[in-house]
């Protein structure tokens, strides 16, 4: 498989989001602190975008690669299950007022549990990886989540992290120097 050419898992993935239409129109950050000014699946575009150069950088192809790009767009989904738009009256949900979302508070910190379980009744190849992958991808912030334990975990904790900072930051560091 070439670099541009879109992998099996990955078009899987894309499919899987495609499920749920709030992603294309959710904040990636309700609170509005993060992600500025993009939506979840432009999140997941630009964590998929991260991971193929560090792909690249550590010379990963083919299947591998392709597996981890589905990691990239999947890591996340399980917002879909805990976000509404609006303002949702019940026990547990808080109102993002910037954003106008809501979503169901206690269950946030384990969206990186939720994103796997979502793929168990999934048809996509290499399943117990892909969860095991994106399971962990929030172990710098979370300390209920486990460790990354292998070079693929690590790499799907770097491309998120990576894909959540302003980047509009750097450019203008950048400019400064």
């Amino acid at each position: 498989m070439g670099k541009t050419k879109v992998g099996k898992l990955e078009s899987t993935a894309k499919h899987m989001l495609s499920q749920y239409p709030i992603l294309k129109e959710m904040p990636a950050s309700l609170s509005g602190n993060f992600h500025i000014g993009e939506t979840a699946m432009q999140h997941y575009e630009n964590t998929a975008i991260i991971m193929r150069h560090l792909c690249d950088e550590f010379k990963i192809n083919d299947q591998d690669r392709d597996m981890l790009i589905a990691c990239a767009y999947l890591h996340d989904i399980g917002f879909a299950l805990i976000t509404q738009k609006g303002k949702v009256d019940k026990p547990g949900w808080y109102y993002h007022e910037k954003t106008g979302y809501s979503r169901l508070g206690s269950f946030a910190r384990v969206h990186p549990y939720l994103s796997a379980s979502m793929i168990e009744d999934s048809y996509i190849g290499r399943k117990q990886e892909i969860k095991r992958i994106i399971s962990v991808h929030m172990s710098s912030w979370y300390s209920m989540t486990p460790k990354p334990k292998c070079r693929y975990e690590d790499m799907m904790c770097i491309a998120d992290y990576l894909a959540s900072r302003d980047v509009r930051k750097y450019k203008e560091d950048k400019d400064e120097n």
